[in-house]
C-alpha cells in the first residue's frame, strides 16, 4: 500500500546522506576549503538534471523492481566511492599540495557524475514504473522526497556527520592509512576530520589534511617567544589561541602569569589534551563568542590559528575579530597575531594577500609592529609597544633589523588593499588566487579575463529573455534561476561559516533545506489555482 511512499522517501534521504558524505570526504581532501560545497552542489544538481534528461530515452527499465535496484546499488555505491577517493588521492597529489583547478573538477566529475546521474534516473523512472499499477502524483513524489531530504538532513547532522559513516571503524582506518601511512587516529568532529600520525616518536596533527603542528617544534616556539617576549612586561594574565607545545612554552617562560587556553574543537582537544601543561586552563569555547561575553581583561593575547585559507580560520582575521580582541585587552596588552607566508616569493597575489591583513590589523591597531620568522609573520599591537633593550636577544636583533623585513612593510603599506571583513572576506580570496598562481602561473590571469565578460553574458541574458522563441526564454528563465539558487546557498554558506564555524557537520541540514525548497516549489506547481478571468 505504501510502496510508492516508501521508495520517494528511502531516493530523497538517500540523496540527502550520499551528497553530505561525499562533500565531506571531498572538504577533507580540499583541506577544508569552502569553495568545495558549493561547486558539489551545482555539480550535483547538473548532473542529476542531466539523468532526468537521460530517463526520456530509456524504455527498458519498466518494472518496479528496475527502480528498487537503483535505490539499492546507490546505498552500495557510497562507500566504494569514498574508499576510491582515499585509494586515488595520494596517488595523485602529494599530501599538503594544493591542487590545481582541472584536478579539482577532474576529481567532482569523477566522483560525482555516476551517483548523481543514478539519483537523476531514479525519479522519473519511479514515476513510470509505480504509475504503470498505482496513480502517483507527482507533486506527492515531491513531497515524500522531500520529507526524506529533511529527515536525511538531521540524521546526517546530528547522528552520522561524526562518526566514520558510511564505513566501519576498522574500514576507515585502514583506507585513511593510505593516505597517512604512519596513521595513529582518525576522528570526524562538527567542525573538521582529525588525522594524528606518528613518525619516530614525533606526533603530527592534521585538520582535514593540513598540518596543524607537531610535538618536535622546540625550535620554532623558542624563536616566537624570542620576539614576543622584548614587547611583554611580566604579564599576569595571558590568553592563547595556539596549539599546546607552544602553550607549554609560555608557560615555562611566565611560571606565574594566569594562562587560558581557547580550543573551540572539542574532539580535537582530545587528542592532544595530555600533552598540555596541567597548569593552563584549558576553555573549550568559540574564540569570538568568549571574547564577546567575557568582561576580564588580558596583558597579552596571542592568536596563532594557522593562515586564513578557510573561512573558518578567516574569521580570526576580520576587522570584527581585531575589535574582540582590543576590546579585551589591558590599558597596555599586547595582540599578537601570527601566520605563515613564502617569503621569498613577494609576487603581486602574495603582497595582496599580505597586505589585506596588515592594513586591516593597522587600522584597529594603529601602533603596530611587524616581525619576520622564518615564513612567518608576527603582528603586534597595543596602546604602548616599546621593546625592552635587556630582552633583545641576538636573534631578535637579526630578524628586527633584516632588509627582508623592511621591504614587506614597505609593500604592504603602499598597496591600498580592502579591509577584510566578515561579509568581505579578501584576505580568504587573496590566499586562493596566491596559491593558485604559484601551482599555475596563469590561471589568476585567466580568471580576472573570464570575469571581464560577465556584462555579455548579461546582455545575452536579456537577449534570450526579449526573444519571441518561447524555448529561448523559457532556457534563460531557468539559467536564471539556477544561478540565484547557487549565488544564494554559496552566500548562506559562507555566512553560516563565518558567523557559526561549524559548516563541516551541518552542511546536510543547510542542503536539505535547499534541495526541499527546489522540491516543494516544483510540486507547488502542479497545484491547480482558481484562474481569474
Amino acid at each position: 500500500m505504501f510502496g510508492w511512499q516508501v521508495f520517494f522517501f528511502l531516493l530523497g534521504l538517500i540523496s540527502l546522506v550520499g551528497q553530505a558524505t561525499l562533500l565531506r570526504e571531498m572538504a577533507t581532501l580540499f583541506y577544508g576549503n569552502e569553495i568545495v560545497y558549493s561547486l558539489g552542489l551545482g555539480i550535483w544538481l547538473a548532473f542529476t538534471g542531466l539523468g532526468s534528461l537521460l530517463s526520456k530515452k530509456i524504455n527498458f527499465l519498466k518494472r518496479r523492481w528496475h527502480s528498487w535496484t537503483i535505490l539499492f546499488a546507490l546505498v552500495l555505491l557510497l562507500p566504494v566511492f569514498i574508499l576510491l577517493l582515499r585509494f586515488l588521492t595520494p596517488k595523485l597529489i602529494l599530501r599538503g599540495e594544493a591542487l590545481p583547478p582541472f584536478l579539482i573538477a577532474s576529481i567532482f566529475l569523477l566522483t560525482f557524475s555516476s551517483f548523481c546521474l543514478s539519483l537523476g534516473l531514479s525519479f522519473p523512472l519511479a514515476i513510470k514504473t509505480f504509475k504503470s499499477k498505482t496513480q502517483v502524483p507527482i507533486n506527492w513524489g515531491y513531497f515524500w522526497e522531500t520529507l526524506g531530504l529533511i529527515v536525511g538532513g538531521l540524521i546526517f547532522s546530528f547522528l552520522l556527520g561524526q562518526t566514520s559513516f558510511p564505513l566501519p571503524e576498522k574500514i576507515n582506518f585502514a583506507s585513511t592509512k593510505w593516505q597517512f601511512p604512519q596513521l595513529s587516529g582518525v576522528v570526524n568532529s562538527k567542525y573538521q576530520r582529525i588525522t594524528v600520525t606518528e613518525t619516530n616518536g614525533q606526533l603530527n596533527y592534521f585538520l582535514n589534511g593540513q598540518l596543524s603542528f607537531t610535538t618536535n617544534e622546540d625550535l620554532e616556539n623558542k624563536n616566537f617567544l624570542n620576539l614576543v617576549k622584548p614587547y611583554t612586561d611580566n604579564p599576569q594574565k595571558i590568553l592563547l589561541l595556539t596549539n599546546p607545545t607552544l602553550a607549554n612554552f609560555f608557560q615555562k617562560q611566565f611560571p606565574d602569569a594566569e594562562i587560558k587556553l581557547l580550543e573551540t574543537d572539542e574532539k580535537y582537544l582530545q587528542t592532544w589534551r595530555l600533552l598540555l601543561d596541567h597548569k593552563i586552563e584549558i576553555l573549550v569555547l568559540d574564540l569570538r563568542k568568549f571574547l564577546k561575553s567575557h568582561s576580564g581583561k588580558y596583558d597579552l593575547i596571542v592568536c596563532s590559528p594557522g593562515n586564513p585559507q578557510t573561512l573558518l580560520t578567516n574569521r580570526l582575521f576580520t576587522k570584527e575579530s581585531f575589535d574582540l580582541f582590543k576590546r579585551n585587552l589591558d590599558g597596555r596588552g599586547i595582540f599578537v597575531l601570527s601566520f605563515s607566508l613564502p617569503i621569498d616569493y613577494q609576487g603581486k597575489e602574495v603582497i595582496a594577500f599580505g597586505a589585506s591583513i596588515y592594513q586591516t590589523f593597522k587600522k584597529v591597531f594603529p601602533v603596530n609592529e611587524l616581525l619576520v620568522k622564518e615564513g612567518q609573520i608576527l603582528l603586534l599591537g597595543g596602546s604602548n609597544l616599546s621593546a625592552n633593550a635587556n630582552l633583545k636577544n641576538e636573534f631578535f636583533l637579526s630578524q628586527f633589523q633584516s632588509t627582508q623585513r623592511k621591504k614587506i612593510i614597505e609593500d604592504w603599506s603602499s598597496k591600498k588593499e580592502a579591509i577584510n571583513t566578515d561579509l568581505i572576506p579578501v584576505a580568504f580570496f587573496y590566499y586562493q588566487l596566491f596559491w593558485q598562481k604559484i601551482l599555475n602561473f596563469k590561471f589568476p590571469y585567466l580568471l580576472s579575463i573570464t570575469a571581464k565578460f560577465a556584462p555579455f553574458l548579461l546582455l545575452i541574458t536579456l537577449f534570450l529573455l526579449l526573444n519571441k522563441k518561447r524555448s529561448l526564454q523559457l532556457g534563460a528563465i531557468m539559467s536564471m534561476s539556477s544561478f540565484v539558487l547557487i549565488s544564494l546557498e554559496t552566500l548562506i554558506i559562507f555566512m553560516f561559516q563565518t558567523k557559526i564555524g561549524y559548516l563541516f557537520g551541518q552542511i546536510s541540514l543547510i542542503f536539505s533545506l535547499f534541495l526541499a525548497g527546489m522540491a516543494a516549489g516544483v510540486g507547488l506547481a502542479r497545484i491547480p489555482f482558481v484562474t481569474l478571468k
